[in-house]
This record gives structure tokens, C-alpha cells and sequence, in this order.
């Protein structure tokens, strides 16, 4: 009975040819389509004909391969806010939690001062930084010394481009974005420490008692004098950074509530 069911549904939304499928009504936003000028997707929603069709047979609506003439109608600006053609309730409920809570977290980290160390977000850097200095040690003594700070920025920015084009996943993309903000942020408070160094470092006592990376970076390159200038600059960086990680997370959400339980499959019966 279901699958007589579905069959008139089909029926109803669409008219078949040899080649394909045309859809009279919309199956997500119910608009009228203009059955004279066929396309692949909803002009007003988006949504992929093909994609749609091929979930209710029971296939993978994300396999690009099925669909390499969607795949290449996008350009990367338009990937970046790509979003699965179905979303739980509970999934997007909890990302709009998580949402809020690094936003919320991530200004606080803003709003410290410039001469404080940002607390747990250090600690998820410092083993990165570490491993930047060894990284980059074949490169020369600057470049070694400078790894480390390259190796905290370079490790969150893998982290975006992997979950972008592997994982095809916007949402973990732009938090990943966010704490690469976060270590822009924490780079600077050390660079402005270099001109009157006085925070702590991991060696034990401050730069004026043991090696400070800023110190030498900015020295060799004549910049010492301007250090807290630097550092005003990289917090400013990461500033918009971070501003440009939520505007992404927001407008992915945003994207995703459209398609909150958009497609409903039919189990057969048993």
C-alpha cells in the first residue's frame, strides 16, 4: 500500500520522459515550475531533482559523481555554503548551541586585555606551536623559530580545508575558521609582550630570562621598537577573522533550517 502510495505521489509532482524527469510542483517549496523550460533544480529553493529522486530510491543523495554537471554548475564561492539536502532537528538545534556558545567565547577572548594569555584556547596551540618549531627547523634558524606561530595558524587551517572539501562540511569548516581566529589572537598578546616582555613562557621565566620568539623574529628583522604595534595589528587580524568565522556559521545554519527533516524516506514494511 505505501508503495502505491508513493507512486501516485510521483505521479502527481511529475511528468517522465525518456531522458528526464520534470516536476510540475516543487516536492520542498511547493512552487509551480514552468514545465517548458525543464532544469535540474528548483529555481526558487535549489533543490536537485536528481538528488531528491535518488533519496527516495534509497541512494546517497551527496555522491558528486552521480551528479558531475551539478558539480561543476558551482562555483567555490557558492560550495562554501553548501548544506546536506537533509538535516535533523536535534543536530541542527545542538549546532545552533554550539553556535552561540563560541560566539560568545570567542568575544570574551576579544575582549581581554592584549597583555593576557587567552586561558584554554593556549593550551589547544601550544602543542602545535611546539611542533611547528621542529616543522620548520630544515628551513633555517628564523624560519624555525617563526614555525611555531606558523604551526598553530597553518594546523586550524588544514582543519577548515579538510572539513570543507572532504568532509563537505561548512559548519565544522567555519568553527574551524573561528579557532584559527583565536590563534591569531593568541600570537598577538606575545607579540606585544616582546617590547617589555612579562608573560611567562613554557621554558620558565620571561623574555628577559629565556628565549622569547618575538623578540628574536622582531629583532631580526629590525621590527623590536614596533612590537606592541604588531601585536595591536594581529589582534585586529583576528578580530575580523573570527567576525568572518560566525557570519559563515550563521549563514550555514540559516541554510540548514531549509532542509530540517526536508526529505522523508519510507521504510518498506517488514
Amino acid at each position: 500500500m505505501q508503495v502505491y502510495c508513493i507512486v501516485l505521489a510521483l505521479m502527481h509532482c511529475c511528468v517522465q520522459d525518456t531522458n528526464s524527469m520534470t516536476f510540475a510542483v516543487c516536492p520542498k517549496c511547493r512552487m509551480p515550475l514552468d514545465a517548458a523550460e525543464p532544469s535540474e533544480a528548483c529555481p526558487h529553493c535549489g533543490l536537485v531533482f536528481a538528488k531528491y529522486l535518488a533519496v527516495q530510491r534509497g541512494e546517497s543523495p551527496r555522491s558528486d559523481a552521480q551528479f558531475p554537471a551539478a558539480a561543476d554548475d558551482a562555483s567555490w564561492w557558492s560550495s562554501l555554503l553548501d548544506v546536506p539536502d537533509r538535516v535533523s532537528k536535534a543536530q541542527w538545534i545542538g549546532r545552533c548551541i554550539g553556535f552561540v556558545l563560541i560566539a560568545l567565547w570567542g568575544f570574551r577572548v576579544w575582549a581581554t586585555n592584549i597583555t593576557d594569555v587567552p586561558g584554554f584556547i593556549h593550551l589547544t596551540l601550544l602543542p602545535f606551536h611546539e611542533a611547528g618549531h621542529l616543522v620548520f627547523w630544515p628551513f633555517g634558524e628564523f624560519m624555525r623559530i617563526a614555525g611555531g606561530t606558523l604551526g598553530q595558524w597553518i594546523m586550524p587551517i588544514i582543519c577548515a580545508v579538510v572539513l570543507h572539501r572532504q568532509n563537505r562540511d561548512n559548519f565544522g569548516a567555519a568553527l574551524a575558521t573561528w579557532w584559527l581566529a583565536m590563534s591569531i589572537m593568541d600570537a598577538s598578546v606575545y607579540a606585544y609582550d616582546a617590547f617589555n616582555p612579562m608573560l611567562p613562557l613554557v621554558g620558565g621565566g620571561t623574555g628577559i630570562e629565556s628565549f622569547h620568539d618575538f623578540i628574536y623574529l622582531f629583532s631580526a628583522i629590525g621590527q623590536l621598537k614596533h612590537a606592541q604595534g604588531w601585536g595591536h595589528f594581529m589582534h585586529f587580524t583576528g578580530t575580523l577573522v573570527m567576525l568572518t568565522s560566525l557570519v559563515w556559521a550563521g549563514a550555514v545554519l540559516a541554510r540548514q533550517r531549509r532542509n530540517i527533516d526536508d526529505i522523508v524516506l519510507v521504510e518498506p514494511e517488514s
